[in-house]
């Protein structure tokens, strides 16, 4: 029995950032996760407003 298994380069480039982000989430403090998750929503806010033109 033959079993071909292909990894694309989006997978391994979500097992990396993954893995960064369990590693990086590790060591922040709850003050310091609390920004980052702010910094997010607000970024990806931001640029959904710019793709679809919607204020």
């Amino acid at each position: 029995m033959n079993t071909t298994v292909v990894l694309d380069w989006k997978f391994v480039a979500a097992v990396g950032a993954t893995t960064a982000v369990i590693i990086l989430a590790a060591k922040m403090t709850p003050a310091e996760a609390k920004e980052v998750l702010t910094r997010v929503v607000d970024t990806h806010a931001v640029r959904t407003i710019a793709l679809t033109g919607d204020c």
